[in-house]
Order: structure tokens, then C-alpha cells, then sequence
């Protein structure tokens, strides 16, 4: 009798722990869906730089500049009952209006379109596909330019399209990736500085055989820590040039790395001015900022230990799709530059820095 009734209690007992574990998994699995999910928002944010540990996140100033008082001469142009398909970065100047989407959406039918084309692309990913919704957006012929000045493009609906021209004198002009449109002589003059605002002084000449596509470096930043994480890590590279001419024919910049077995993995090729403002355009005289948008290393099989960063130039034959080809990447002669700064073994690339990459 008394090891039945045991019996009978250690049977009616184990529903009762199988309960209890049962009550703990679900709130466990919960926590860890909720951790990764907040793991991967974050990270998304820290690239698209929309969180103040992001990469390229600046706190906003009160002070006005020249370009952001521009802005507000653009949207004056707007009228208040008017819808407006804006930038994310100008979307929240017309908030008071009664129809206001984030661009690209209603880019059919709001009555403007109001761009800043060296700001966040935020919805998109990266340039290309912002740059190329634009162009879209421009050759379907229902948008006219009001205005283009700085970076800065407001468009209005049922103005004239501007005219569309190639990007290359090889450019597939059934292709809108393909195409340049002319705004306004001053729309690229975001991209001028003055000679004191080049950091990292150097001079480096990029140049074919026949000299008629030469490009004089004149300094560069360089944005990326010392001990790179492939994982978690982001870099962004500036360059200055000096214009000594127009090139006869627009130039594309390869960024690169170099690992520790030798091998080349060419890690970006986003600069979004160029999109714009390509180097057949550059007016002579002039001292030009291109800056690369924010990557990342972590689609790359790049092996742990030193690696280095380097750049090039070659002509655009056909926008993105002979980047890999080193015998069309210019030569380069080096006047004055550090120690540091050397040619790519073995390729006309320009080394301008070493990391060591840890995962």
C-alpha cells in the first residue's frame, strides 16, 4: 500500500515539472527572437547611419550653412497646397503641408519631387538604386526641373523633361542607368571645395598613355579603424582632385583591398557624385571632394591579418562592368606623398593605407 501511494504521487508530480519546464521555454525563446530582432534593427540602422552609434550619424546643428539655407529658397518655390514626394532629409522641412510623401513614393504623381542627391538615400539601400530611380523617374517625361542647384533638384509636374544625353560616348542609351541629364552649370557645385579643406596632402597623377584622361590627386581621408572588424566594421574614403582639364572620357574609382595571400577584392565602387558630375564635366581650375558612401567588409571572404586598402581609375566604357579588368585601370606616377603611400604591387592602385583584419 505505501509504494503504491509513492508510486501514485511520483506519477501525479511529473505533469506538474513537465508544466513548469513548458512555462520557461516559451518566455526563452521569446527573449532570444526579441534579442535578435534587436540585433538586426540595430545593426541595419548603424549602416543606413540612422541612430546616433551609426556609422556617419551627426547630431543635428543649429547652424545654418550655405547649403542648407539653399534649401529652404527651394521649398519656398513650392506651393503650400501642393503635394511633394521629398528626400528623407527634406521631408521633414514640409511637414506642415497637407500632402507629403518620403521619396520614392508618389514619385508619379505628387505635384514636385524634391531631392538633395549628396544626402541619405534612406529608403534605399545604396546609391545605385537611388540613382537610378531618379533617372526613372526623369525619362518617363512627366517631370520638368524648376530648379537645380548645389545637389539640390526640385522637379515639378508637367514641365518639359530635361534632355538626356549618354554617360559615355559607349553608353547604352536604351539603359537609364546609362544616361546623364543636363539641369544646371551649377547644380554640381557641391562637390567644389577650397584648397584648405584638403586633408592628407600628397600628389598622385593618374593618367593613360596618350594624356588626353588625367586625374591629379591632391589628398584623401580615409575612414576606418586600424584593427578592422570583417564583421561588425565600416569605412568610407574621400579624395581631393585638382582640375587641370576636363577628362574625354568620365572616369569610374575602384576601391580595393589587398589581403595577406595577395588577393584583390574590390570592396566598392559607390560615389554618388559621379553619378551626377563626371569627370568630363569637372570645370578646369576647380579642387573636387569625392566621397564613397559608408561600406562594409562582411560580404567579402577576406582572411584574417594585414590587409590593404588602395584605390584606382579607369575609364567608363560601360558603367560598373569592366571594374574588374586591371589593364584598364590608369597608370599612376607618385610626385610627393608619405612613406606610406606606395603603388599596389603588381596594379596601377594606389595604397593608402594598412588594417589588420580581425572577424
Amino acid at each position: 500500500m505505501f509504494l503504491a501511494r509513492e508510486n501514485s504521487q511520483a506519477s501525479s508530480s511529473l505533469p506538474v515539472r513537465t508544466s513548469i519546464k513548458h512555462h520557461w521555454v516559451s518566455p526563452v525563446l521569446l527573449v532570444v527572437l526579441l534579442a535578435y530582432v534587436l540585433f538586426s534593427t540595430v545593426k541595419a540602422d548603424a549602416f543606413n547611419s540612422n541612430m546616433p552609434l551609426g556609422q556617419g550619424f551627426h547630431w543635428p546643428s543649429t547652424q545654418i550653412n550655405a547649403h542648407t539655407s539653399l534649401a529652404q529658397h527651394f521649398i519656398d518655390m513650392i506651393p503650400q497646397a501642393a503635394s511633394v514626394s521629398a528626400q528623407s532629409s527634406l521631408a521633414p522641412h514640409l511637414s506642415e503641408r497637407p500632402s507629403v510623401y518620403l521619396f520614392p513614393y508618389a514619385d508619379d504623381h505628387a505635384d514636385y519631387i524634391f531631392l538633395d542627391v549628396n544626402s541619405d538615400v534612406y529608403p534605399f539601400y545604396g546609391s545605385p538604386d537611388y540613382t537610378h530611380e531618379v533617372k526613372k523617374v526623369l525619362l518617363k517625361g512627366n517631370y520638368g526641373v524648376v530648379a537645380a542647384q548645389d545637389g539640390y533638384l526640385l522637379l515639378k509636374r508637367g514641365l518639359a523633361p530635361p534632355a538626356a544625353l549618354p554617360y559615355a560616348p559607349s553608353s547604352d542609351t536604351s539603359n537609364v542607368d546609362d544616361l546623364l541629364f543636363n539641369f544646371s552649370d551649377n547644380f554640381c557645385s557641391y562637390i567644389s571645395v577650397s584648397q584648405a579643406q584638403v586633408s592628407h596632402p600628397l600628389q598622385v597623377t593618374f593618367s593613360n598613355s596618350d594624356g588626353t584622361d588625367t586625374m591629379n590627386m591632391i589628398g584623401y581621408n580615409l575612414s576606418a579603424a586600424g584593427t578592422f572588424s570583417l564583421g561588425a566594421g565600416y569605412m568610407n574614403i574621400t579624395t581631393y582632385w585638382r582640375v587641370s582639364k576636363p577628362t574625354l572620357q568620365p572616369l569610374q574609382a575602384v576601391m580595393l583591398i589587398t589581403d595577406q595571400n595577395g588577393s584583390k577584392h574590390i570592396v566598392n565602387v559607390d560615389l554618388p557624385s559621379l553619378a551626377w558630375c563626371p569627370t568630363n564635366t569637372w570645370q578646369s581650375g576647380s579642387v573636387i571632394r569625392l566621397a564613397s558612401r559608408v561600406f562594409s567588409l562582411n560580404s567579402f571572404h577576406i582572411p584574417n591579418g594585414l590587409a590593404h586598402i588602395s584605390i584606382a581609375l579607369l575609364p567608363v566604357t560601360h558603367p560598373y562592368s569592366t571594374i574588374v579588368g586591371e589593364q584598364n585601370w590608369l597608370p599612376l606616377h607618385i610626385a610627393q606623398a608619405p612613406a606610406t603611400i606606395v603603388p599596389n604591387q603588381g596594379t596601377n592602385a594606389l595604397q593608402l593605407a594598412t588594417i589588420t583584419i580581425v572577424p
